[in-house]
């Protein structure tokens, strides 16, 4: 029985929606935040990864960078690009419509139950590492808000995903066109938004029945991925909302394992200091989809030698563990469970796993554990993923030209998996296993700065 309500939501003004929405901050680098931030002085990266606001010599987790995050919210706040959804501050659900070319996914954005997670009903998959979970933490005491939405799936429920999408479709019409540039000032910094924005919405009024409710916000961001977002306003449909999670029994992190985390760490420290918003303080903001919504990608690994082999030395090595096939100089995607490919000194090869030697264990079992235990760990000395400088890994919707490139940056070697599927992520999970880190890679990501939730006022240091 999953405990998913709807929340008082804090959300930026129409206007700026396009330009504050940003991807997750772990998908950046602190260099790259800071030229998307450059190029885009209203990204939510501002919050989200306001180390990128500091020169090299400020670390990463100052106190400094989180005054800086606060700074920079409170003047949203008080410049009202940032506003609640509703003056009443009434909670709601919102229903959220990714699109990336024929792939579509809507989903609801609501707050999940701290208890839950911390009784299993909400599972992960992954481990966190305590500096990128401290890092969430003193975020959200520095913000007392929850700014990520973490992402959450669940075995797809045909009633309740006909709800969310009857929902965006239906609804009595009450909003207006998100899409709005009213000074010189925004029209300049929305200008690489706007042909692609006009576009959207004259495809939308010559598509779309006359009855259907104008989302809150509908834009497509500068990576080609349209963001559609609504307001749950009916009561009924919002009790049947509550009702069909209430008849769910599980749900999992597919993404956002240390905001998760840290929201767990939030709600003891509220709880302990009995601190104004300790209600609030026992939900965080989660993006949830159904299993059949979501689109899972390759999650990759580049690693920066080769242990001291020749290249000869290496692949004779590796076909004793899988049969090996060259490629040729083009990229190679694996097309299947039990494949994979790798990239060495300018060759492509298909790696086929032996279904024979195939560990039946959950996660054992896993490709991507079969690529650690068989090449990585025992040829390369790859032993700890989690903290082995030598490997860097590369989300599926990088490419896999990225792949020879960085190997050939180091002299090392790339590996490209095949989509973990999310049957396999849930049968880990129910043994209340782990997964591989860096196991699994969605997209498109839901954008963070569309929705806060905020907790109350200042707590003390932890």
């Amino acid at each position: 029985m999953a405990d998913v309500i709807p929340f008082t939501c804090w959300r930026p003004s129409k206007e700026y929606a396009a330009q504050v929405a940003a991807a997750p901050y772990d998908t950046f680098s602190r260099e790259e935040a800071a030229r998307e931030i450059a190029q885009h002085p209203l990204s939510f990266l501002r919050i989200d990864k306001s180390a990128a606001l500091f020169g090299a010599e400020v670390d990463e987790y100052d106190p400094r960078v989180y005054a800086r995050a606060r700074k920079e919210l409170d003047n949203w706040y008080e410049q009202e690009i940032m506003t609640p959804c509703d003056p009443a501050l009434t909670p709601a659900y919102y229903l959220y419509r990714l699109t990336q070319g024929s792939h579509q996914q809507t989903g609801l954005i609501a707050c999940a139950s701290v208890a839950d997670y911390q009784q299993g009903i909400i599972k992960r998959h992954e481990n966190t590492r305590a500096k990128k979970e401290a890092d969430r933490v003193e975020h959200i005491k520095a913000l007392e808000a929850h700014t990520g939405p973490v992402l959450l799936t669940y075995p797809s429920d045909q009633k309740l995903d006909a709800l969310l999408k009857e929902l965006t479709q239906e609804r009595p019409v009450s909003q207006q066109p998100a899409v709005q540039v009213s000074t010189k000032e925004e029209s300049a910094v929305q200008a690489p938004f706007q042909e692609q924005q006009e576009q959207v919405a004259q495809a939308s009024s010559q598509e779309q029945p006359a009855q259907r409710a104008l989302p809150l916000y509908d834009f497509v961001a500068p990576d080609g991925v349209r963001h559609e977002f609504w307001r749950v306003d009916d009561a009924e449909a919002t009790r049947q909302i509550q009702a069909c999670f209430a008849d769910i029994s599980t749900l999992y992190v597919a993404d956002g394992h240390h905001r998760a985390a840290a929201a767990a760490r939030i709600a003891k420290l509220y709880q302990e200091q009995q601190c104004d918003g300790l209600q609030e303080a026992q939900y965080f903001l989660v993006a949830l989809f159904g299993s059949d919504e979501l689109q899972v990608l390759d999650y990759n690994r580049v690693i920066s030698d080769r242990a001291g082999h020749t290249s000869e030395e290496l692949l004779k090595a590796i076909e004793a563990v899988v049969d090996i096939e060259a490629q040729g100089d083009q990229p190679y995607r694996p097309s299947q469970r039990g494949e994979l490919s790798m990239y060495l000194e300018g060759t492509w090869y298909k790696l086929k796993v032996r279904e024979a030697t195939r560990p039946t264990d959950a996660v054992d079992g896993l490709d991507v554990a079969l690529l650690h235990d068989g090449i990585l760990a025992p040829l390369l000395q790859v032993l700890d993923p989690r903290s082995d400088a030598r490997i860097s890994y590369v989300g599926g919707a990088r490419g896999l030209t990225e792949l020879a490139e960085r190997a050939d940056e180091s002299s090392g070697v790339a590996f490209a998996l095949y989509p973990c599927s999310l049957a396999e992520l849930f049968a880990v999970a129910n043994e209340d296993r782990l997964m591989p880190p860096k196991s699994t890679w969605f997209e498109p990501k839901p954008r963070s700065g569309l929705a806060i939730h905020r907790i109350a006022h200042r707590i003390a240091s932890a």
